[in-house]
């Protein structure tokens, strides 16, 4: 396919880091090379992988040299935050993009970087509605964040690095990624987009997309109960609600998931139906409070909306159980994000 040419001799650099993820990374660079708008440069920091699957990006990036392919092997593990950090130090241009090994670029996504990037100094992106693997947590991932924006472009303070570009010079004088944050402290796109949007104009363009791969059900509410931990303990240090449409609106509404299994086992064990009106009623405000997403999937057919309502509220559940557990950490004075920001 032909290439779409940028009017003012657009260049960035693209960012991924790579760890022990190959069966994914090769997808992710060849969905590059189906793009309208090229990198100039694409820049792969191998974050100390075992020695076969380094060899085998190594390999793989032989094949694309003529794309300005450049790979850096880490001496030591420094978690994505350094990795993104390391790549950026070794970027020629003054733009750089980040995606992560396990996603897939849309043919358009460069483009709109392009285009927004004039207007602000960071742009973040969001999951296409369409993830790259077939499951139940994938499509509810992708699905349930595409629609809690309702708006095309709005003011953000998280900077999400499976998708998103900065000018470098902003990025730089933030400090880019705390190196605090190494690989299982998951918080750093979060802590990194609070810095950003503090100094400089940061929004996020749900036009601007890529597919990603999820982990499965057990995997995303340990995942979803962990980083929960975190985010509580952040909003604690800074006193305040994120900017996200994921925040206070989003975190009232997850009230009514527990309330919903525990009518759900009342009516279950003792069959009177007064349990039965309640938990139709408090399904009805989950629902609404969620609108857009169920919608979606009712279009596609009433079956996958209840398990999405289903699966919705089970995930909830881990959610607010990480609150609760970041919130004990925090005054327990158990918290390590409290102890390096207070």
């Amino acid at each position: 396919m032909k290439k779409l040419t940028s009017k003012n001799n657009f260049r960035f650099s693209l960012i991924i880091p790579f760890y022990n993820s190959y069966d994914h990374f090769e997808r992710c660079i060849k969905s590059i090379f189906k793009s309208y708008l090229m990198p100039s440069e694409i820049i792969v920091v191998d974050d100390c992988s075992l020695k076969s699957q380094s060899k085998k990006c190594k390999q793989l990036l032989q094949k694309f040299k003529k794309f300005n392919t450049k790979y850096f092997l880490l001496k030591k593990n420094l978690g994505p935050g350094g990795a993104r950090n390391y790549g950026v130090k070794k970027s020629s241009h003054n733009l750089v993009f980040f995606i992560d090994s396990d996603t897939e670029v849309l043919k358009d996504t460069f483009s709109v970087f392009e285009n927004s990037i004039s207007k602000y100094d960071a742009v973040v992106g969001v999951y296409d509605l369409e993830p790259i693997n077939n499951t139940i947590s994938a499509w509810y991932k992708s699905t349930f964040y595409f629609f809690l924006y309702k708006k095309k472009i709005i003011k953000y303070d998280q900077f999400s690095a499976s998708c998103s570009g900065i000018k470098k010079k902003c990025f730089v004088k933030v400090g880019g990624y705390n190196p605090f944050f190494k690989r299982g402290l998951d918080f750093e796109n979060e802590e990194l987009g609070h810095r950003i949007s503090k100094n400089f104009n940061m929004v996020l363009n749900r036009n601007m997309r890529v597919k990603h791969f999820f982990p499965g059900i057990l995997k995303m509410a340990f995942l979803f109960f962990k980083r929960t931990q975190f985010w509580m303990e952040m909003f604690l240090v800074r006193k305040k609600f994120s900017k996200t449409a994921n925040s206070s609106n989003t975190a009232f509404a997850l009230i009514y998931s527990p309330i919903i299994f525990f009518l759900l086992t009342l009516f279950i064990i003792l069959e009177k139906n007064i349990f039965l009106i309640i938990l139709i009623l408090i399904s009805t405000l989950h629902i609404i409070s969620f609108k857009s997403f169920y919608i979606y999937h009712l279009k596609k057919n009433i079956f996958n909306c209840i398990v999405m309502f289903l699966i919705c509220n089970f995930f909830n559940l881990f959610i607010i159980g990480g609150s609760l557990i970041g919130f004990c950490k925090y005054y327990l004075n158990l918290s390590k994000i409290k102890r390096k920001f207070k």
